[in-house]
């Protein structure tokens, strides 16, 4: 199958949060940003690949025992895989009048490998409000009403990316009910 595979990555980050009191406000900001410079050595099914309809063992003169795909992909398995990740966030807790506080925030996330990798478009829009709140409905503080909401997107480890770009870079060969061991050697090939 897609084994032996690997990959090293230099990472390169940069983060820095501030925080600001000011009477009802705790006000949080911050940015995280990493430049990644990876390599990975991904084969697929550079060796082939078959598909049993069965599990039963190989019988050469039992037709059901032979499999019903053989699928085989020609490329160059090392790749680069270059990313930035950009994350930018601002946060209020705000403790408003009487015995509730208000969590206002904004996170925003942008991604640069399916560009770099694949050479479509990155996803712009990664803006992340979030809001939340905490409510003491009696004066005794041992009874609070928590809530909460939010948006979230998650970043990409590259498998997506590798995936694709070894799809764009490779001669793919399919035979419906191949022959066994030799794929060649019965068979149809697919379009």
């Amino acid at each position: 199958m897609n084994l032996p595979q690997g990959r090293t990555e230099k990472r390169y980050q940069f983060v820095d949060n501030f925080s600001v009191t000011k009477a009802q406000h705790d006000v949080k900001f911050g940015a995280d940003i990493s430049v990644i410079r990876g390599s990975s050595y991904f084969p697929r099914t550079n060796d082939g690949s078959f598909v049993f309809a069965t599990d039963q063992p190989f019988d050469a003169a039992d037709l059901s025992t032979y499999p019903t795909q053989y699928t085989v992909e020609h490329f160059n398995p090392n790749f680069i895989l270059p990313n930035e990740l950009y994350a930018f966030f601002a946060q209020d807790t705000w403790r408003a009048k009487g015995r509730l506080t208000l969590n206002l925030g904004m996170r925003y996330d942008f991604e640069t490998g399916y560009g770099k990798i694949n050479g479509v478009p990155d996803d712009h829009n990664n803006v992340q409000p979030r809001v939340g709140f905490v409510w003491s409905p009696f004066n005794d503080a041992r009874t609070a009403i928590r809530g909460g909401w939010g948006l979230y997107v998650d970043r990409s480890f590259l498998n997506v990316q590798l995936d694709v770009a070894a799809a764009q870079n490779s001669d793919t060969i399919v035979i419906a009910n191949p022959g066994y061991p030799d794929p060649f050697s019965r068979g149809t090939l697919a379009p």
